[in-house]
């Protein structure tokens, strides 16, 4: 970590997730997850400067994914880009030939994701996917780069994890080791509902084969379910409100933040 970090910034996750092996292999060792990259001044998320600075720094990468033409995984936030002459045009009509087109500072315009996975062949991504059928797309473009699999996780809304949000039945993953977002009080309760049938943590570790890792808002962090799945061996990501203090509450519990600004 360097002068960006504070000094007391330092977590692994426990050594009970890395005997059980259920998070990727390269996430074992996640101390922040800069969100959308490292941002700094005026860098655009999702960007190559973004992820450079990430690179930098020592942290894993959540990056937003969209699809292009042809069902082409690209790192984007929002539906449209302004091309160089100022026009909006709209992501999923973008060719493959025009994504280095795009007017950036860094010169590297809209990153294919295998782009991105390319130039950092170290670091360690979270894929918010933006778009339906995102998941089987990125699928093929990663297992076919050497070691892509082991430093992904797929940040999936409870839709695309459970096939009945009312009954609990989960969804297996498609090749992409999955994290659950929790974006409020209702998906605590789909947690709530699977694990109030089972007494161990070894029989909690069976839902490792729909999802691996759980991630949520600071807001919900004092949910007391929380430790429940965090002792099976899930990873557990929290999104912050860019606080210093928020990050070494995170730390000291063993979760892993996920923040625009490095504390």
């Amino acid at each position: 970590m360097d002068e960006h970090s504070s000094p007391d910034a330092v977590v692994t996750l426990s050594l009970e997730v890395c005997r059980q092996g259920l998070l990727p292999e390269r996430f074992k060792d996640v101390q922040f997850v800069g969100h959308r990259g490292a941002l700094a001044g005026d860098t655009e998320g999702n960007s190559y400067a973004a992820l450079w600075r990430a690179k930098k720094l020592g942290i894993a990468s959540e990056v937003d994914v969209r699809l292009a033409e042809g069902r082409l995984p690209v790192l984007a936030h929002g539906a449209a880009y302004s091309d160089r002459k100022g026009r909006e045009r709209r992501i999923r009509d973008m060719a493959k030939r025009q994504h280095k087109k795009i007017g950036r500072d860094d010169g590297y315009g809209i990153l294919l994701l295998a782009e991105a996975y390319e130039y950092f062949p170290d670091m360690a991504f979270m894929l918010d996917l933006k778009v339906g059928g995102a998941e089987s797309a990125c699928a093929r473009v990663l297992e076919v780069i050497p070691n892509a699999l082991e430093r992904t996780l797929v940040i999936c809304s409870p839709e695309r994890v459970f096939r009945s949000t009312k009954s609990s039945k989960l969804r297996r993953g498609k090749g992409l080791p999955r994290c659950f977002a929790v974006r409020g009080e209702q998906d605590l309760i789909l947690l709530e509902r699977l694990a109030s049938s089972h007494a161990s943590r070894s029989e909690l570790r069976k839902y490792a084969c729909s999802f691996r890792a759980i991630s949520l808002p600071y807001s919900l962090m004092n949910w007391t379910g929380l430790e429940l799945w965090l002792d099976a061996g899930f990873g557990v990501f929290v999104y912050l409100t860019k606080t210093a203090s928020e990050a070494r509450e995170c730390i000291k519990r063993g979760l892993v933040p996920v923040t625009d600004e490095m504390p």
